[in-house]
């Protein structure tokens, strides 16, 4: 795990890169999950409609890293796909990611699959931006679960704080998730 922790250091260190840091910490009625991701992308073309990324993420129970490509196909329009590591022992991932995007709004899907039936995750939502410093929209996002989503820019920083009230349907269980972005 050390290791895929310094990987991560380093991509992050090197070159011309964007990325992102979200810390977040999912609440149940019981416990207390904070986790940490870190994404990144980086063009590989003049109009940026092609590049590679990078995401990981940490836990108290899991962690990952993948590396792929995304393809900017029209002005509304980016898919990718990526391959990584998970920590399991069948470690090999895979993951997809589709999004539809104008100035206003915005619908983001995230597929991941691991080896194993139920070793899957998803990260499905809408938003709609009201202004420059808030957007709010609806998530489904598996072990977390199903609940609007609210985001807010702090003016003048590359900060932003966002909250999510979710049911998980497969848990049966409500979670409520207060999270911060910064942006490289």
């Amino acid at each position: 795990m050390k290791k895929i922790l310094l990987v991560s250091l380093l991509i992050i260190l090197s070159g011309q890169i964007f990325a992102q840091i979200s810390i977040y910490s999912n609440f149940t009625g019981e416990s207390l999950r904070p986790t940490v991701i870190i994404a990144n992308q980086k063009s590989l073309s003049d109009y940026g409609s092609f590049g590679l990324n990078y995401y990981t993420l940490v836990n108290q129970n899991w962690a990952e890293v993948q590396v792929g490509f995304y393809k900017n196909s029209f002005d509304w329009l980016s898919w990718g796909f990526s391959l990584g590591l998970e920590q399991n022992e069948k470690p090999l991932r895979a993951g997809s990611m589709l999004c539809l995007f104008n100035t206003k709004n915005t619908f983001l899907a995230l597929m991941e699959k691991g080896y194993g039936r139920n070793n899957y995750w998803y990260d499905i939502t809408a938003w709609h931006r009201f202004n420059s410093d808030i957007r709010i929209g609806f998530r489904a996002w598996r072990f977390t679960g199903v609940g609007p989503i609210m985001e807010f820019s702090i003016p003048n920083s590359n900060l932003s704080l966002w909250f999510i009230p979710a049911y998980d349907f497969e848990a049966q269980d409500q979670n409520i998730v207060f999270g911060l972005n910064y942006y490289l």
